[in-house]
């Protein structure tokens, strides 16, 4: 098989240079990571294959090409022709100066060559016809050759209008602006018989060659098909094929989705794991949920670990307001509330407040603005300068989620009233919801930090402060009789979430704590007795029975270190300043009961082990 070969488009055909293309989403506050990750999630959630088992997957996968498998890919993807068009771009286009590093090198196979691949599963893919808009079943042309505009955004599927300028997504990932396109879908009407396409764009500066003007934009694919789109997608057996030759996992008809090549990606599989943990951290609490979605990394074909976002302290109290709302619960130190207080709902608003070695943390004084699954932004407009930290999470409504939608940038990272598009739209109306929304938030958040900084202090269960008389033999233990800290200052610090997830006809009821000596301990480290109980408070019948049996563990699933079984009521524990302890108590229950997780904090029992 022949290889495919480049071709340019001549200046006229498309009414956008690949110039106006060039940095359509840098106005915003989110890294280069978080833009991919968002953008490319968001694009594979919404393509979910209905009728299908298991949530949609997402795979990144980060390689480096060396040696005889570069030379294969330069030669297979033709990458000498754009190095010898790039003598014609003229040194005036910035955005383009680090792909020249790549381009010197193409040829030096002793110089790693970085890819970067996504990959969705359990998705549709890019049928459709493949050289024609104007429906959103055209999937393949609305995200690999159409400009500037989407089809999603006006049929309601995830309102993100990811098959516009988010295609951009993918070539500023990639220094080159170079992005390959490898799909299976189910053959239709409009695929005429086709179920696989390849192919392969870039975005490069406009310039003049052998006296005619391009407008930058190239394609890789096979033959001539009109002045529009001069090169069409390869298909069927030789996408595939060409796929496995360039060294890449290739499909079978039935493994529906899309596999996007980033070529020249400068990006980490650490930076990425990040950018999702912080942005969709809320579709991964419920593995059980149609809006979860499998996330997996792999770097040079080693799999990494996954996402834990409960396993993120900076997360965990956004993740214990983001349950309450979902949950329906308002507990004592939470704050709850309709916003706006009147009229068209905007969504339901949670704060708590921030323990003090959180303070410092980057998210503290912010609200989680989520829509769809998805953090658009971590404000922090809202909070008042020098009153007590806190946190919240707000949640759009459903019946107005089009509003917000509406009203956000390209990036989709901000709600915005005087957003053209919201106001086309929605007119005043819904200018008028988000603007009431924002000032809501921000009355709200002051006044809960003015109540926070009213509350007197009280030792609680959860809340344990080391008195006298419980550490007194701890620091007597110590050779240097080190002064214990004063009653009224937290010595030990505790932090919990507890979430669940169905198990047959029970629930399987999950609590998270993390434990560490605070500054204020006054010790190096301590030898502590540490009880986690579930206690019912009413059953079935409405009669309470008392603790219930759980398990407690520390580690990970592949690694777990048994600490307590379910008759065990307490277990021993050393705290070192400096390291937090991550501990993790489970048990189940019928679904009917009203139960309440305990943790409590001793000195060490004597005799303990």
């Amino acid at each position: 098989m022949s290889n495919p070969r480049w071709d340019f488009l001549e200046s006229g055909a498309m009414a956008l240079s690949a110039d106006d293309m060039a940095n359509p989403l840098r106005d915003t506050h989110l890294s280069p990571a978080e833009i991919l990750m968002r953008e490319a999630i968001q694009n594979s959630a919404d393509e979910k294959k209905p009728g299908t088992d298991g949530p949609v997957r997402f795979v990144v996968s980060r390689f480096e090409f060396a040696d005889e498998e570069k030379r294969n890919i330069v030669r297979r993807l033709s990458l000498g022709r754009i190095k010898n068009r790039a003598r014609h771009f003229g040194k005036s286009h910035g955005w383009f100066n680090n792909a020249e590093t790549f381009l010197r090198n193409l040829e030096d196979p002793e110089i790693p060559m970085p890819i970067l691949s996504l990959s969705d599963y359990n998705t549709k893919g890019l049928g459709g016809v493949w050289n024609r808009g104007q429906s959103i079943d055209n999937r393949f042309h609305n995200l690999v050759l159409s400009i500037g505009g989407s089809e999603k955004l006006t049929q309601g599927d995830g309102m993100l209008g990811s098959y516009g300028f988010g295609k951009m997504v993918y070539a500023l990932a990639s220094n080159m602006r170079t992005v390959a396109y490898y799909s299976v879908f189910e053959p239709d009407e409009g695929s005429k018989g086709e179920y696989s396409r390849f192919m392969a764009t870039g975005f490069y500066p406009r310039h003049k060659y052998k006296t005619k003007d391009y407008t930058g934009h190239a394609f890789l694919g096979k033959g001539l098909e009109t002045s529009k789109y001069p090169t069409k997608p390869l298909t069927n057996e030789a996408a595939t094929e060409f796929v496995g030759r360039l060294g890449f996992d290739t499909r079978n008809e039935g493994q529906t989705g899309l596999t996007v090549f980033l070529l020249d990606c400068p990006l980490t599989i650490p930076e990425l794991r990040t950018a999702c943990e912080k942005y969709w951290w809320p579709r991964l609490m419920d593995p059980q949920s149609d809006a979860y979605v499998s996330i997996e990394f792999f770097d040079d074909g080693k799999r990494v670990s996954g996402i834990s976002p409960t396993k993120t302290s900076s997360l965990r109290p956004f993740i214990a307001c983001y349950r309450n709302l979902g949950d329906g619960h308002s507990p004592t130190d939470y704050h709850v509330c309709r916003i706006p207080k009147k009229g068209p709902r905007g969504g339901n608003l949670c704060l708590k407040g921030l323990p003090e070695e959180q303070e410092g943390s980057d998210l503290a004084n912010a609200v989680a603005l989520i829509r769809g699954g998805l953090v658009i932004k971590y404000e922090t407009k809202y909070a008042r300068e020098g009153a007590p930290s806190a946190v919240g999470v707000f949640m759009t409504s459903e019946e107005n989620v089009n509003t917000f939608t509406y009203s956000e940038p390209p990036a989709h990272d901000d709600w915005n009233e005087n957003n053209g598009r919201l106001i086309d739209s929605l007119g005043d109306e819904g200018a008028g919801l988000i603007k009431r929304t924002h000032n809501v938030l921000k009355t709200e958040f002051r006044d809960f930090q003015i109540r926070l900084d009213q509350q007197e202090p009280e030792p609680t269960v959860d809340d344990i402060r080391f008195l006298d008389r419980i550490l007194a033999p701890i620091f007597d233990k110590k050779p240097r009789n080190p002064t214990p800290p004063d009653p009224q200052v937290r010595a030990v610090s505790i932090h919990k979430t507890a979430r669940q997830e169905p198990n047959g006809p029970h629930i399987r009821r999950i609590f998270d704590v993390s434990i560490g000596l605070t500054e204020s301990a006054g010790v190096a480290d301590a030898d502590i007795q540490v009880a986690i109980e579930l206690k019912s408070l009413a059953e079935a019948d409405g009669i309470a029975r008392g603790r219930i049996p759980c398990v407690v563990h520390t580690g990970t699933p592949s690694g777990r270190k048994m600490l307590a079984d379910s008759k065990t009521r307490s277990f021993p524990l050393r705290l070192d300043k400096g390291t937090r302890v991550e501990l993790t108590a489970e048990a189940s229950t019928h679904p009917s009961w009203r139960v309440r997780w305990e943790v409590s904090v001793s000195a060490k029992e004597e005799g303990g082990s």
